[in-house]
């Protein structure tokens, strides 16, 4: 979902069209989702669409700028309803790289991308949660009407709060006696392209590469001597998880024309 945002901000830059934006979209097993569902026909046309074609539709029914809202209990970055897409974005399967889910909402609102799981042959979504054979079960984009969202933080304004999250969580882990355990290693990335500056994606970079250290953190609990060790650690990692949070959101929405 971060990069379908940001293939939607290149899109409403001008810099690819909707053919480049499929090719965008693409991963090494080939189309990061199977097709595009539209119940409400949102875009005018069928209830069903193929990538490239709802791809299409989005520069004339809904220009951007597109910001990306990772949502998870409790956190909601902006959304503002309607019920029915928060409830769609709370029981959406998380990005892995987040530990949250990531959804892709127009800044104007209108309109909202949700990820889903559907069978193979398109009948019926369900959650992550719906089947078990999962075999059959292909990711796919459900588009949802939303309200106007409340903007994120600036990239320079969540650049400042992770730093000063990293530094606190140092602090406090030190401290607190924790010596450094393991560090994760190489995290994967999302190419922001080419609506974006050089800052946003440095900042994307740092801020997945702290998601990777608390996830890192908490899968090593198991090593610590005693409850009171985990929630100490856990206290002091996460106000960073959330920064790093705040800040893959703010790198993200903040295409370069969006801040002209």
């Amino acid at each position: 979902m971060l990069q379908l945002t940001a293939t939607l901000n290149a899109m409403d830059a001008g810099a690819v069209n909707p053919a480049e934006a499929e090719d965008a979209l693409r991963g090494p097993e080939g189309e990061l989702f199977a097709w595009v569902k539209d119940p409400d026909r949102l875009m005018g046309m069928s209830h069903r669409l193929t990538l490239r074609i709802g791809m299409a539709q989005v520069p004339r029914r809904f220009p951007g700028p597109w910001m990306v809202a990772v949502v998870a209990p409790g956190r909601l970055t902006g959304l503002r309803g309607p019920a029915e897409l928060t409830r769609a974005a709370l029981s959406a399967q998380e990005d892995p790289a987040l530990g949250a889910v990531a959804v892709a909402v127009r800044q104007a609102g209108t309109l909202a991308w949700t990820p889903a799981l559907e069978p193979e042959m398109g009948v019926g979504a369900i959650d992550a949660g719906g089947l078990d054979d999962e075999d059959h079960l292909v990711p796919v984009l459900r588009l949802r009407h939303a309200e106007r969202p409340l903007p994120p933080a600036t990239p320079s304004e969540a650049a400042h709060a992770l730093t000063a999250a990293m530094n606190r969580a140092a602090g406090a882990l030190q401290a607190s006696g924790f010596t450094s355990g393991q560090r994760p290693g190489a995290t994967g990335t999302v190419r922001l392209g080419p609506a974006y500056g050089p800052a946003n994606q440095r900042l994307l970079d740092q801020a997945l590469t702290m998601l990777a250290v608390v996830a890192a953190g908490q899968e090593q609990n198991g090593e610590l001597p005693h409850s009171h060790a985990i929630a100490t650690r856990a206290a002091a990692l996460a106000p960073l998880r959330t920064a790093a949070l705040d800040a893959v959101s703010a790198a993200v929405s903040w295409p370069t024309h969006a801040m002209q």
